[in-house]
């Protein structure tokens, strides 16, 4: 059947790009459908079950009852649950009013992007990059620049280079450390020589650190807005306990990502009016308050991983033998 000319998409969704993370993982599923061995790194999510505490805790939190809408940005209680585990990891206070709840990294972005920039403003994007950043950004109206990076600086992005990048109409840094998809992880030194060029031009920071607690052989994760004083003032945080507790695919149910606001109130126009159910704090509660301990300790984080396997492309990722 034809499609009625009303119903034609918009002109801005002339200029999205389909993603590769579902066309990879399509891809792998009929490989392994055809009979192929295959390891499916396009989606990010563990091979391995959800600890057993968290699936009880939801389960007890639909029992009770706990299946309502809360409000926008997240109930009273884990919005302060997050703000100490934040302060706790980081060593940065922040107040539960600096903190929004959302359905998911993706979500977060989106919301902070359609909020924060304008027609015409530009983005600092490292490569490689999780690809819905340059999309998420387009359909803002704003233009990624994308900055390339290579094996030899271990995928990071170098000071000069993002210097160079910056033009009148930069408005805005954003930063994956641990990155997504090439595992690195920038040092403390790194980063402040990144933070003094976002000071200087008066640039904006979207720090995203959905993988800030998967880091291994002593590397340290390191919270962007701690990094120099008054740096906190430009600096948002994107992170979560998708990532961190291993609850993967239930991230479709479950509130993933926790927008911290570090320079500011979070304002009601970047939480959007999508409230979640009230099963998602009981959960989220559960990992954060206590803090979840031997996340990493979990089998699965390496014996998930095929022994042989060697990830080499840089100093930042782990090596398998």
């Amino acid at each position: 059947m034809d499609q009625a000319a009303c119903l034609r998409l918009a002109n801005r969704m002339a200029s999205l790009e389909p993603s590769a993370t579902l066309a990879m993982a399509a891809r792998a599923g009929a490989m392994k459908a055809a009979g192929v061995d295959v390891i499916d790194l396009s989606v990010g999510e563990p091979d391995f079950p959800t600890p057993e505490h968290i699936c009880r805790a939801g389960e007890a939190a639909i029992a009770a009852g706990k299946t309502k809408y809360t409000p926008a940005a997240g109930i009273p209680a884990l919005r302060e649950a997050v703000a100490a585990d934040y302060a706790r990891r980081s060593g940065l206070e922040v107040t539960p009013a600096q903190v929004i709840v959302s359905n998911g990294a993706k979500h977060s972005l989106h919301n902070l992007f359609t909020a924060l920039l304008n027609d015409g403003d530009e983005v600092i994007v490292p490569t490689p990059y999780w690809v819905s950043y340059a999309e998420l950004i387009k359909l803002a109206g704003a233009r990624p620049v994308l900055v390339e990076t290579t094996i030899e600086d271990d995928f990071k992005l170098q000071p000069a280079a993002f210097e160079a990048a910056v033009t009148p109409q930069t408005r805005m840094l954003l930063l994956c450390s641990p990155s997504n998809p090439t595992g690195v992880v920038y040092t403390r030194a790194e980063l402040e020589a990144l933070a003094d060029i976002a000071i200087a031009a008066d640039l904006a920071v979207v720090s995203d650190e959905i993988y800030d607690q998967l880091v291994f052989d002593g590397r340290e994760s390191v919270s962007f807005p701690t990094l120099r004083p008054g740096l906190a003032a430009r600096s948002i945080v994107v992170a979560g306990v998708i990532a961190g507790a291993l609850l993967g695919g239930l991230g479709h149910l479950l509130a993933a990502a926790l927008l911290v606001l570090i320079g500011g109130v979070a304002d009601h126009r970047l939480a959007r009016p999508i409230g979640r159910p009230a099963i998602d704090p009981a959960v989220q509660a559960v990992v954060l308050i206590p803090p979840a301990a031997g996340i990493l300790d979990h089998p699965g984080v390496v014996e998930g991983v095929p022994r042989g396997l060697e990830v080499g492309i840089g100093p930042g990722l782990l090596d398998l033998d």
